[in-house]
C-alpha cells in the first residue's frame, strides 16, 4: 500500500530500543514533526500484521501509548451504539 505525508493520516515512528516515538504530520502548508524521548521506560506498540512494514492504530491507542499506559491492560466498558441499519433513509421533501 502506497501512502501519502500529504493525507490526512500521521506517521509515527518507534526505534528499536523503544524509547523515542516520532510523529510526523503534513499541516496544511509543511510538515509538522514531534518527538518524545523516555529517560526511563519504553513506548508499547501494538502487535503489527504479518505485514510488518506499517500498522493503523488508533488516537486513543496512540494516546495511551504516549502517556505510558499498556495497551494490553487497557479494558474498555461496553457502551451503546446505533447502527446505520436502525436508522431510516432521509427522504428529500420536495425541496
Amino acid at each position: 500500500m502506497r501512502m501519502e505525508v500529504t493525507d490526512r493520516g500521521m506517521f509515527i515512528f518507534v526505534n528499536r530500543r523503544h524509547n523515542t516515538v516520532k510523529l510526523l504530520k503534513w499541516d496544511h502548508d509543511g510538515l509538522a514533526t514531534y518527538q518524545k524521548r523516555l529517560k526511563r521506560g519504553l513506548f508499547e506498540t501494538p502487535v503489527a500484521s504479518s505485514d510488518r512494514r506499517h500498522m493503523h492504530i488508533s488516537r486513543g491507542q496512540l494516546s495511551l501509548t504516549r502517556h505510558g499506559i499498556r495497551l494490553s491492560s487497557v479494558v474498555r466498558n461496553k457502551r451503546f451504539t446505533i447502527r446505520a441499519k436502525d436508522f431510516p433513509q432521509k427522504v428529500n421533501e420536495g425541496r
